[in-house]
């Protein structure tokens, strides 16, 4: 014990930054490493859900609190004339129901960040 005191009283700074970058950074990296491993034989479309709980852009916040309500999924896909136009969290739903009312519409709330991953590549490169 009285070494580890000797070393990181007596040695230069630098060293000390760099044991500790070293001690930290190696199990991340080979948790990462494990974890591409893993996934090397499998496509994106291998996770991807195939059922997911929709609603219209134009409902109003008092029935996506409804769907939430009658759903156990914490996630929606927002559609347009049934086209992806975004997504909503259970929680902003509540949040809107709270502060706005009901009479608002889901579109007002929506993450319109869509990201459409191709299916066919190699899940390891979408990790």
């Amino acid at each position: 014990m009285l070494r580890i005191y000797n070393f990181l009283f007596f040695s230069p700074p630098i060293l000390v930054f760099i044991g500790i970058f070293v001690s930290i950074g190696a199990p991340v990296k080979a948790d990462s490493t494990e974890t591409k491993f893993m996934l090397r034989d499998f496509k994106v479309h291998d996770i991807l859900m195939k059922q997911f709980p929709k609603m219209d852009a134009n409902e109003t916040i008092k029935t996506a609190v409804a769907v939430v309500l009658g759903s156990q999924s914490k996630n929606f896909i927002i559609t347009k004339a049934g086209i992806p136009a975004g997504t909503l969290n259970r929680d902003p739903i509540i949040m809107a129901f709270t502060k706005n009312g009901e009479n608002k519409f889901v579109y007002n709330f929506m993450d319109q960040n869509l990201v459409f991953p191709d299916g066919n590549s190699p899940l390891e490169n979408s990790f």
